[in-house]
């Protein structure tokens, strides 16, 4: 708006509305831009400019209060200020600043020496004759505290209101002087007079000084706002506010209530502890903030797909005991901004009543580009070309129309989706995650056809048969499923010693008899899948990601993070021959047989892709140009191009007849982790660790 306004060349609002506008700017860089653009405004724009002064040194709090002294009409300007706790002095600062109100302490360049050895008693003395006008104090970034050396500040502003502790490193622990500490207490009782506490760190939260300060406070406090987190020892905080219950006219005056806590059972365990006995008289506004770094976590707690956790349903329960309940979940990385709706729909399934009544919200940063809420784990093509299906860390599958448009997205698991499979005709889509094997209807609204269940922990991968017939997938506990693909019954369980860790990939053959299976630091193992026995095993490759079979069926290209690029015999299980190791000087993460078999590509961590003739083993050529590890390649359908994906955020196009770069992709802003092109050649999708995915017709970017 600012911007907007600074830009016109006569203010089309009247000057109060503009007046308003700057009281509520918080940019100063954009403030001082505009009142050089706009003299009629300086006056104002001055004053909210000095209003928040921030002391980064002592030198600075040296200058600043020359420059006070030597224009006094600034000192009453002059309403908060910033500064460390190591640099404060008191008088003068007290003293030339009638009109300051906040306090901010904080701890900059890695001052943690403990808070006694920072102010002598003179300066307290001075901050209570000094020190009357200051309402609200924040503490912030501060270590080695003390119940004690916490009070002596406390009572130092006797006209204190609002109390803010925010990142302290820590409270030292509290000696058995429990008299001393009481009388502490008492004399807090007696002249603090705090309106409004919070105190923002979950695990600070529970300690036992917070739970003395709230015993002081309790008395006159009208808002109350805590990071709780419940402790496998004594929960502090939780037994006082429980305990007060037949005392309650002590929290008389509370009026609104706000928990914060991470998400996880033990956390949200406490706080319906705390909901269900706490019930001061005048309590009416209670708030639980829900704090988690992805939107996965939230759906995997309330209970995966469609379906509501029991704790779900306590942590509604518990809220609605009050007139004026709320949830929100404050979620660190950002959303994507046409998601909003979907994760509250999402939400609201599991938590009804509030959605109801319009007391549930999600707080993150929106942003605008297509894709996930969190890192892309699968990217396929539907044999038809009709769709590209993701799966996320986020929980979620998205299927993308041949436009990159999102035809449907729905929440599939309680926890990551691992791996995506499409049947041959298109018909149905199988996903792999934390939970189970699920079978889905991609035409009929994502309607979940069935549930596959067996596997002892997460299911790590999936593969549908050329043929349709069988589905194959492979779990954590090391084994492999093979179920038959129409009755979505068990056909055989192929267990081995070679299988001692996760089973990250499934692979049939392009003939269907042959499925390959293994995952990192673990050998690869051929099954024969009309007989359900183990075929032969590769030893000592340990894959980086799938495999790859040529289109005959009788070779097995795989990558390995040794460096090594090996084709072995599929009837034999012999090495047939190993790409020579100088060429790659770093682990290989990717390989892939062009469509006629004839090449055969490693993608590396050393930046580089390189093809090589299938028969002989010799090295075609090298494409050389990304500048962080290739992670993932692939041949176009014409044979004629290869796509390659790379941390560093591009997808580049090279070009088969000479190894040069076609063309670079530079949407995605995170590590690109897969890349592939549809069937028919059409469209070149990837998908990266920020969640984006994108479907592009990339011939319309050929140089």
């Amino acid at each position: 708006m600012l911007n907007w306004l600074a830009n016109m060349k006569s203010p089309m609002l009247p000057w109060e509305v503009i007046e308003r506008i700057v009281s509520h700017c918080d940019d100063s860089q954009t403030l001082r831009s505009f009142t050089l653009s706009c003299r009629q405004l300086y006056p104002r724009s001055f004053c909210f400019l000095v209003a928040r002064i921030d002391l980064m040194s002592r030198d600075d709090v040296f200058a600043f209060c020359e420059h006070i002294q030597a224009n006094p009409h600034l000192g009453p300007l002059v309403q908060e200020l910033t500064i460390d706790l190591a640099d404060f002095a008191p008088f003068p600062l007290l003293y030339i600043l009638p009109n300051l109100s906040q306090i901010t302490f904080i701890s900059r360049g890695g001052h943690y020496a403990p808070f006694s050895h920072r102010m002598h008693q003179s300066i307290f003395a001075c901050c209570q004759r000094f020190g009357t006008g200051i309402r609200t104090l924040r503490l912030t970034r501060m270590n080695s505290w003390t119940f004690q050396n916490l009070s002596r500040i406390l009572l130092a502003f006797k006209n204190l209101r609002v109390l803010v502790i925010e990142d302290v490193h820590k409270f030292v622990e509290m000696g058995g002087n429990t008299g001393h500490t009481q009388a502490i207490v008492q004399r807090l009782s007696q002249q603090l007079r705090l309106q409004s506490l919070a105190v923002t760190d979950e695990w600070l939260g529970d300690t036992r000084e917070v739970a003395l300060l709230l015993e002081s406070a309790q008395s006159s406090l009208e808002r109350l706002s805590l990071g709780v987190p419940y402790s496998e020892k004594e929960s502090y905080v939780a037994h006082l506010l429980i305990s007060t219950q037949p005392t309650i006219s002590t929290w008389t005056p509370l009026r609104f209530l706000t928990l914060k806590t991470r998400l996880n059972s033990k956390d949200i365990a406490g706080i319906i502890e705390i909901l269900n006995g706490f019930h001061p008289p005048n309590l009416k506004h209670v708030t639980l903030d829900m704090k988690l770094d992805a939107i996965g976590k939230l759906i995997q707690w309330m209970g995966g797909a469609g379906r509501q956790s029991r704790q779900c349903h306590q942590t509604e329960q518990a809220l609605l005991q009050f007139p004026h309940p709320e949830i929100t979940f404050s979620i660190k990385n950002p959303i994507r901004s046409y998601r909003i709706g979907f994760w509250n729909h999402e939400l609201g399934i599991r938590l009804p009543i509030l959605r109801e009544r319009g007391k549930l919200s999600v707080i993150s940063q929106s942003d605008k580009t297509p894709g996930h809420d969190a890192w892309v784990q699968c990217l396929v093509y539907s044999p038809d070309n009709k769709r590209v299906a993701t799966g996320s860390n986020d929980n979620t599958i998205i299927l993308w129309d041949k436009e990159g448009q999102i035809s449907r997205q729905w929440v599939a698991h309680a926890g990551n989706i691992r791996s995506l499979a499409f049947s041959p005709d298109s018909q149905y889509l199988a996903s792999a995650g934390e939970d189970e094997l699920a079978i889905w209807n991609p035409s009929r609204s994502a309607h979940e056809v069935a549930k596959l269940d067996g596997h002892i922990g997460s299911v790590n991968s999936c593969a549908w048969s050329p043929d349709g017939t069988v589905l194959a997938s492979g779990g954590s506990s090391g084994e492999v499923r093979v179920w038959d693909a129409r009755t979505f019954q068990l056909l055989h369980v192929l267990v081995d010693p070679h299988h001692s860790h996760n089973v990250w990939f499934v692979c049939f053959s392009p003939d269907g008899r042959w499925l390959a299976s293994g995952g990192w630091h673990d050998n690869c193992c051929l099954w024969d899948v009309v007989v359900g026995k183990l075929h032969k095993v590769l030893r000592d490759v340990e894959p980086f990601r799938t495999p790859a079979f040529n289109p005959e069926s009788t070779c097995l290209a795989v990558a390995s993070h040794l460096r090594m690029v090996g084709i072995w015999s599929v009837q034999t299980g012999e090495s047939l021959f190993e790409f020579e190791l100088e060429q790659h000087t770093m682990g290989v993460s990717d390989v892939a047989f062009s469509l006629d078999g004839k090449l055969v590509l490693s993608a590396s961590y050393d930046m580089t892709v390189k093809i090589w003739d299938a028969s002989s083993g010799v090295l075609v050529s090298s494409l050389e140009g990304h500048t962080g590890r290739v992670n993932a390649a692939r041949f176009s359908p014409c044979g004629s191009y290869v796509a390659s994906a790379s941390q560093d955020g591009t997808v580049r196009l090279w070009k088969m007849s000479d190894g040069s770069c076609a063309s670079i992709f530079t949407e995605h802003k995170d590590f690109v982790q897969y890349v592939a092109f549809s069937p028919d050649g059409d469209t070149l999708s990837s998908g990266a660790a920020d969640g984006t995915v994108l479907v592009r017709r990339w011939r319309e970017f050929l140089a």
